[in-house]
């Protein structure tokens, strides 16, 4: 695997690239690796592109080859590692619930054209993944809400 052929640094975050194949794949073998490995004590990797997951939201941060179901399998696959990676490591455990629990409220807050692609991650952290903090399931709702009935009328 050749590393120059990943992404920038900070490309991720700011939206300027969209990824290939052959980044979710190493995106996923690394939060594999990362998911048997308990006693792995540098949680940059672990974070990295979970922290990053925002851009994600966007129709163009996706190969363009991808359909509404690859997307669905590594929203899956990944948070499926990352919910593994917590189980090996409790510590782990505090700063994920604190970093999914914005992603959340960011997801949920989408309004615009490209929702679905945030809906569809919405809708694989509710059928696996870890419990959320009472206060971010209450901004959650709230948001949630909000939405409904600005649909509704």
């Amino acid at each position: 695997m050749d590393l120059q052929q990943s992404p920038p640094k900070g490309s991720l975050s700011s939206g300027s690239h969209r990824l290939t194949r052959l980044h979710l794949n190493v995106i996923l073998a690394v939060a594999r690796f990362i998911s048997k490995c308990p006693n792995h004590t540098d949680d940059g990797p672990r974070l990295q592109f979970l922290q990053s997951i925002q851009s994600s939201f966007r129709e163009s941060f996706w190969p363009q080859s991808f359909g509404i179901d690859s997307i669905y399998a590594f929203y899956f696959d990944f948070l499926s590692y990352v919910a593994r990676a917590v189980e090996l490591s409790p510590d782990f455990t505090t700063e994920i619930i604190d970093t999914i629990d914005g992603i959340l409220i960011c997801a949920a807050a989408i309004v615009n054209d490209e929702a679905g692609v945030s809906r569809l991650f919405l809708k694989v952290v509710s059928q696996n993944f870890l419990s959320i903090l009472p206060k971010a399931a209450e901004n959650l709702v709230s948001c949630l809400s909000g939405h409904i009935v600005g649909e509704i009328h």
